[in-house]
């Protein structure tokens, strides 16, 4: 699978996902880190790269329930966290994310919790 990594996760999480087999880019390696790229950019970046959205921002949440696929959207929501915590939640859940994925779902929502799924 092919990510994107929006700014509110940590760029390891690149490297995180490369272990796992996966392309994965940050939106800090297309204009620099601290550029903030409007959401639609990087909506646009990711349906045109055949990405996955990786991200805690809402607004792509609500624009994978408006628009659609693609992009296939993943939404982090787990609040503030540490990157400990963080990594520890998406290991925990990252077989259902990649389940949900590979079958096709338009978003996958991850909470501390589980895994929310929407098609």
């Amino acid at each position: 699978m092919r990510f994107l990594v929006d700014a509110q996760l940590p760029p390891r999480l690149c490297l995180w996902l490369e272990e796992k087999g996966n392309d994965a880019l940050h939106v800090y390696k297309i204009e620099g880190r601290g550029v903030a790229l409007p959401d639609s950019r990087v909506w646009r970046i990711a349906r045109l790269q055949s990405r996955i959205i990786l991200s805690k921002d809402f607004d792509f949440f609500d624009r994978a329930l408006l628009f659609g696929k693609p992009p296939q959207t993943v939404h982090v929501n787990v609040g503030n966290c540490g990157n400990t915590e963080l990594f520890q939640i998406l290991s925990s859940h990252w077989q259902e994310v990649e389940s949900a994925l590979n079958g096709g779902a338009t978003l996958v929502s991850l909470t501390k919790k589980g895994v929310d799924v929407f098609d």
